[in-house]
């Protein structure tokens, strides 16, 4: 048996996580992580309690003024969302995530005090990648080998 090593190990777990997300679109999660322990999670959907469009149909979470699912909130927001609400310091942690963020996420991101961010595969726009680099918070594309 080989050893996962800590990035190798956070990847795997931000693809399970995705799993749970209620959006048929495109499932997506966030990790934070801060000392190598997983301080929150977000998935992409629907607010808790809300309709969800896996259980009914994506016409029922509606579009915003972008063309975006206007019931959808994203997994860094969830992740950061939880972590605000239940008083857990995000300042110097660590983002692994199925996408690169959008803009809004990397605004988040860096008012959150986050440090790095690691994301799987790219979002179709690249204003976070951007946002986050002029920030100073570091943004890496990271590999998945399964």
């Amino acid at each position: 048996m080989t050893r996962p090593n800590w990035n190798e190990l956070f990847v795997e777990t931000t693809l399970l996580f995705a799993k749970r997300s209620s959006c048929l679109k495109s499932q997506q999660a966030a990790l934070l992580v801060k000392d190598n322990r997983i301080i929150s999670f977000g998935i992409n959907g629907s607010p808790a309690g809300h309709i969800n469009c896996s259980e009914h149909s994506e016409a029922i979470c509606g579009k915003d003024s972008n063309g975006s699912c206007f019931l959808g909130i994203h997994a860094e927001q969830n992740a950061i969302g939880y972590a605000a609400r239940n008083g857990i310091n995000t300042n110097d942690c660590v983002v692994y995530c199925t996408q690169s963020p959008c803009i809004s996420c990397a605004k988040l991101v860096v008012a959150a005090g986050i440090k790095e961010f690691y994301y799987i595969s790219y979002y179709r726009l690249d204003d976070g990648i951007k946002f986050l680099e002029q920030a100073g918070v570091s943004i890496k594309r990271i590999k998945n080998d399964s």
